[in-house]
C-alpha cells in the first residue's frame, strides 16, 4: 500500500544505509533508556509483576498454564529463567525490554511493507521515544510482547482483507491472532474487529468463503491448549476472571472477597444497577479516556502535561485536529478511500478499546497499560499521514516556493531540536545506568522481603503456613509462595471482629501489615492497634489479645508489622513460667530441630506475655547446654531484634520472638538442654524465674531436652 511516492532523491544503497543507521540509533537509545528504567523499577510487587513472576514459576514447577486471569505465552518465556532468586526478576525485565526492541523493529518493517520506508522509520522513532511504551517494556508484564503480536496480527489481517482469496494470509492472520490471544485475552477485541471489518467489506457472503474458516481453524489450533486447560481447571474453555467477574465490579476492592461466590457477575450487576447508573458509569469513563489517550501518544510523562491536558488543553487539541481534518478533507479524501481497509480495521479496534476501557476505568483507575498494544499501529498511521502530507505538499505544482522553503526550514529546525533532545536524554540515561542490574535488584529487594523471610523460616513446601496480607504492592510474595500460602484481606472486614471469622475459616497463622494496607484498610488496621507514625512507618499500640507481635521491620515504628494468630496452626507447645517478679510470662514455644547437628542450627519461637509494666530493658538468652555441661550454642538479644524492649511492653500484650541458634561444629553426641531466660545487659543480673511458684536454679528455664546422635 503506497500513499505517495517518496520525493527523496537518494540512491537505493544510500537510503538503506541511512535508514539502517537511524534505526540502530533509535534502538540503542531505547535500550539505554530502558536499562535505566529497569534499574529504577526495582519493586517486583509493583503492578501485576508478582502474578506474572509467580505464574512463570508455577508453569516451570507444576505445569500450570494460567491463573484464570493471565494467559500462558508470556509466562512460558519467563519459565525459561524461572527461579526463586532475584536474578529471575531482572531477567524478566530484560525479556520485556527485548520484546520492546523487537516491536520497534517490527513497526519499521510493517510500515515499510504497508506504506514506505520513511513511514516505517518515523513510526519506529515515535514508538522508541514514547515514555509509556518504554516504561511498560521494563516491567515483568505482557504489554511489550502483546504490542508486538497485536501489530503483526493487525498487519496480517490487513493483508488478508486486501486479498480475500489468498488463503495463506488468512491462515497467518489466524496463527498470529492465536498467539496474541495466548499472550492476553485483550487480543479478542482485535479478532472481533477483524470479523466485523470483513463483514462490512464483503457482506454476509464472507462466511461462505473458505478463507474465513481457515482463519478460524488456525486460530483455534493455536488457542486449543489454553481452552483445554481452562475447561479442566475452571469448567469453561474460554474462562477469564476479567470477563466473568472484574468487568462487573464497581471498583477493584470488590475483588477482595472472603470467597469466590461473593464476586460480582453480569447477572448480579444487572440486578443491582439500573440503566441510568450504567450509562453514567460508561459516559464518565468515556470522557476520562480522552485524557489517557492523549498521555498515551505523548512522548514524555510530565506533571506539566497532565496540568495542561486537564486544564482544557486536551479539548483545544481535539478541536484543532478536527478542524485540520475538515479543512484538508479534499486532499485527505482520496487517501482515506485508498486506505479504507486499514482505517476501518484500526478505527473499529480503537473504538472498541476506547469504549471497553472507558467502562473498565472505575476498576483499573490508570488504564494506559491496557492501551499500550495500540501504540505501534497508531504511530504507523500517524506517520503515514505526516509523510504523505509532506510529500504531497512538496510535490504539488501550485505550492509556492516560499512555502516549500519555509516548511523545509521548520522541519530542519524541528529535526535539530528533536535530535538534540534525543541525544541528551540518551546520554543521561546511559550515564545513570552504569550499575549492575542484577546486583541492584537483589540489594533493593533484600530489604523488601525481610518480613516474608522471617515468616518463612522453619517452614518448607511440605508444611506451608497461611499468611494474610494486603492490599499491598510492597511484598514480593512470588519469592516464598512455595513455603507460604497467601490469602488477601477481605474488603468488607472493617474491624478485627469482622476479620476474625475469616482468619478462622482460612486457618491464618500470620498477618503482615504495611503502609499500603493501612491506607486501604484504615479502620481494620486501627482495630489491630496500629497507627501511622510518619511517612510509611507504623506505630504499634494495643493489639488483640489472641495475636502476638512477632516482627517490626526494619525497626519500630515499622514498615512491616507481623502478627501471629495464637490459635492458628501449627499448635504452640504450652509452657508456664513467670519472670521478673511475675511481670513477664513465658506461655509457649515452637521448635524446629530439623537442622540440629554439629555446625547446624536450632530454631525456637518463644511466646511471651506482659503481665505488669517492666522498668528494665531485659535481654533474652537462649543456650544449648551439652552433655559435657558446656555451652555448644547460644544467642542473646533484646526482644524482637532489639526493636521492642520490655520497657515498652504493656500489660496484656503478647509477643513472639524467633531465635535461630547456631550449633558448635564440635558439639559432641548426647542430650542437650535448651535454657531460656532474661538478664539485665548493664549488670549481667538474671531476672528471677519461677515455675508453679517455685524458683528455678540459676534463673534459667530448662525448656526442653534435645538429643544429638
Amino acid at each position: 500500500m503506497v500513499i505517495f511516492k517518496p520525493a527523496f532523491n537518494l540512491s537505493s544503497t544510500t537510503k538503506r544505509i541511512l535508514i539502517a543507521g537511524l534505526l540502530f540509533i533509535f534502538l540503542a537509545r531505547f535500550g539505554l533508556v530502558g536499562e535505566h528504567r529497569i534499574l529504577l523499577a526495582a519493586n517486583s510487587a509493583d503492578g501485576d509483576q508478582n502474578s506474572y513472576l509467580q505464574l512463570g514459576l508455577d508453569l516451570r514447577e507444576h505445569g500450570i498454564l494460567t491463573d484464570g486471569t493471565r494467559n500462558p505465552l508470556y509466562p512460558a518465556f519467563l519459565a525459561l529463567f524461572a527461579r526463586r532468586e532475584w536474578a529471575y526478576f531482572t531477567w524478566g525485565k530484560l525479556l520485556s525490554l527485548g520484546f520492546g526492541l523487537l516491536t520497534i523493529v517490527a513497526t519499521y518493517w510493517v510500515g515499510a511493507r504497508l506504506f514506505n520506508r520513511w513511514t516505517g522509520l518515523l513510526g519506529a522513532f515515535l514508538l522508541s521515544i514514547n515514555m509509556e511504551f518504554t516504561l511498560h517494556s521494563t516491567f515483568v508484564m505482557v504489554e511489550s510482547l502483546l504490542s508486538l503480536l497485536m501489530l503483526l496480527s493487525w498487519f496480517a489481517m490487513l493483508k488478508a482483507l486486501q486479498n480475500p482469496h489468498r488463503l495463506r494470509m488468512w491462515v497467518a492472520a489466524g496463527v498470529l491472532a492465536g498467539l496474541a490471544y495466548l499472550a492476553k485475552s485483550t487480543a479478542l477485541l482485535l479478532i472481533f474487529c477483524f470479523g466485523l471489518t470483513a463483514l462490512l467489506l464483503y457482506g454476509y457472503r464472507i462466511v461462505l468463503k473458505r478463507t474465513i474458516w481457515a482463519f478460524a481453524a488456525s486460530f483455534a489450533v493455536v488457542s486449543l491448549p489454553l481452552w483445554l486447560y481452562n475447561w479442566v481447571a475452571f469448567g469453561s474453555p474460554v474462562y477469564n476472571f476479567a470477563i466473568k467477574n472484574a468487568m462487573w465490579m464497581d471498583s477493584w476492592e470488590d475483588s477482595y472477597t472472603a470467597g469466590a461466590d461473593e464476586l460480582p457477575t453480569l447477572l448480579t450487576f444487572l440486578q443491582s444497577n439500573n440503566p441510568a447508573k450504567m450509562w453514567d458509569r460508561l459516559w464518565t469513563g468515556l470522557l476520562a479516556m480522552r485524557f489517557f489517550f492523549a498521555k498515551l501518544l505523548w512522548p514524555t510523562r510530565t506533571v506539566a502535561l497532565d496540568h495542561f491536558l486537564l486544564a482544557g488543553g486536551l479539548d483545544i487539541m481535539l478541536v484543532a485536529a478536527l478542524a485540520a481534518i475538515l479543512l484538508s478533507w479534499r486532499r485527505l479524501k482520496p487517501v482515506v478511500q485508498r486506505n479504507r481497509v486499514s482505517l476501518l480495521l484500526t478505527g473499529t479496534t480503537v473504538g472498541l478499546f476506547y469504549v471497553l476501557f472507558g467502562w473498565y476505568l472505575p476498576i483499573v483507575a490508570l488504564p494506559i497499560r491496557f492501551l499500550i498494544p495500540l501504540t505501534p499501529v497508531l504511530f504507523l498511521l500517524a506517520s503515514a499521514g505526516a509523510v504523505g502530507l509532506a510529500q504531497a505538499a512538496a510535490a504539488h505544482p501550485k505550492t509556492p516556493r516560499w512555502v516549500k522553503a519555509g516548511g523545509s526550514v521548520v522541519l530542519l529546525l524541528a529535526a535539530v531540536w528533536v535530535g538534540v533532545w534525543f541525544v541528551e536524554t540518551g546520554i543521561s540515561n546511559a550515564q545513570a545506568a552504569q550499575a549492575n542490574l542484577f546486583e541492584s535488584d537483589a540489594e533493593f529487594n533484600q530489604y523488601n522481603e525481610q518480613a516474608l523471610r522471617w515468616v518463612a523460616e522453619g517452614h518448607t513446601p511440605a508444611d506451608p503456613v497461611t499468611v494474610l496480607w494486603g492490599p499491598s504492592h510492597n511484598l514480593p510474595i512470588w519469592r516464598l509462595a512455595n513455603r507460604l500460602h497467601f490469602v488477601r484481606t477481605p474488603a468488607k472486614a472493617d474491624s478485627y471482629a469482622q476479620l476474625e471469622p475469616f482468619t478462622e475459616t482460612q486457618q491464618v497463622t500470620y498477618i503482615i501489615v504495611d503502609d499500603d494496607m493501612t491506607r486501604r484498610r484504615r479502620d481494620l488496621v486501627a482495630s489491630l492497634g496500629l497507627s501511622r507514625s510518619s511517612g510509611e512507618l507504623l506505630a504499634v499500640g494495643d493489639f488483640p489479645a489472641d495475636w502476638a507481635l512477632g516482627l517490626t521491620a526494619p525497626a519500630h515504628p515499622c514498615r512491616w508489622c507481623v502478627f501471629r494468630r495464637l490459635s492458628g496452626p501449627p499448635p504452640i507447645t504450652p509452657a508456664d513460667y513467670s519472670l521478673a517478679g511475675d511481670a513477664i510470662r513465658l506461655f509457649g514455644y515452637e521448635m524446629d530441630t530439623r537442622n540440629f547437628s554439629p555446625g547446624g542450627e536450632v530454631t525456637v519461637l518463644l511466646y511471651w506475655e506482659s503481665v505488669q509494666p517492666v522498668p528494665t530493658d531485659y535481654t533474652i538468652f537462649t543456650q544449648l547446654l551439652g552433655p559435657d555441661f558446656q555451652l555448644h550454642g547460644q544467642m542473646d538479644r533484646q526482644p524482637l531484634s532489639g526493636h521492642f524492649p520490655t520497657t515498652r511492653w504493656q500489660p496484656g500484650q503478647k509477643f513472639l520472638d524467633k531465635f535461630v541458634i547456631p550449633v558448635d561444629p564440635t558439639a559432641p553426641p548426647g542430650d542437650y538442654v535448651l535454657l531460656v531466660g532474661l538478664y539485665d545487659l548493664d549488670t549481667g543480673q538474671r531476672a528471677p524465674v519461677t515455675a508453679n511458684g517455685e524458683p528455678l536454679p540459676d534463673n534459667a528455664i530448662p525448656l526442653l531436652t534435645l538429643s544429638l546422635r
